[in-house]
Parts: structure tokens; sequence; C-alpha cells
């Protein structure tokens, strides 16, 4: 669980560490999942776009090191339309078939309907919120964005 926190802290400053000039040859894929049709889509698809760019910005500075090992990002996104059940099914999905070590959303919703399971299920909440009462819940593989 260390590592997958050490994990958490790097994707979640979105930090690129620079590695030695090789491309990373692992793979960590990141879910999103968040309101990509309906009313509040532009929100979802500006969040998803600042994701993007992240990266692709750490995959071209060689990918992100963790630990000893460096990995190319590969993002997956899924729509939610702003659901907390339809996230709770996606990060399912995204965990399950696409072995995600990691599941972004921008809600507070659907961040609460993921901590009903993502410890069990092994996986890292980025939480996209500034509602404190995400993190008091004490989950610990909860990262809150922004922090307090």
């Amino acid at each position: 669980m260390k590592t997958l926190k050490a994990l958490g802290m790097a994707i979640a400053t979105l930090t690129a560490a620079q590695a030695s000039g090789v491309y990373a040859e692992q793979t960590l894929n990141i879910g999103f999942t968040g309101p990509l049709s309906g009313g509040a889509a532009l929100y979802g698809e500006n969040t998803l776009s600042g994701l993007r760019m992240a990266v692709d910005d750490a995959n071209k500075a060689g990918g992100l090191k963790i630990g000893d090992e460096t990995y190319k990002v590969n993002l997956i996104s899924l729509d939610d339309k702003y659901s907390p059940s339809q996230a709770a099914t996606n990060a399912k999905r995204l965990v399950k078939e696409s072995n995600a070590a990691a599941v972004f959303v921008p809600h507070t919703g659907g961040v609460f309907a993921l901590q009903d399971f993502n410890v069990g299920d092994d996986f890292l909440i980025m939480a996209y919120t500034s509602v404190p009462s995400v993190t008091e819940q004490g989950n610990p593989l909860t990262v809150r964005i922004p922090p307090e």
C-alpha cells in the first residue's frame, strides 16, 4: 500500500519525473469518470482536457518515476453523466477491465460512491473537489485535489 500511496501523490500532483532519457517501458493506467454528456459535460470535458495535458507532459518527460520504476501513463475515460452510481460502475469497470491503479473523479458525489469500495478493490481515488469531508472520511486511498 505504501507504493500505491506514493503513486497517488505522484499522480495527484501531476509531477513528471525525469527518466534517464529512456522512455518508460511499463504502463500505468489511470481512469477518469466524470460528466462527458448532459448538463455538466463542458465541466467534465475541461477537466479531462487538463488531465490529458498533464499525462502528455509526463510522458514527454519520460514517464512517471515511482520508486525505482518508471511508467508511461495511459488515461482511460468514461462518462458518468455526473451520476454517483454511474461513477461507481465506471470505477469498477476501469479497475477490473483496464487495470487502473487510480481513478480521477471531479465531483464529490462520485468520490463518496467510490469510497465505499476502493480500499477493498485496491485503487486510489484522485478526488477533484474542495469539499473537506472527502478526506475527513479517513479513506487511506483517497487524495483530494486541491489539498487543504
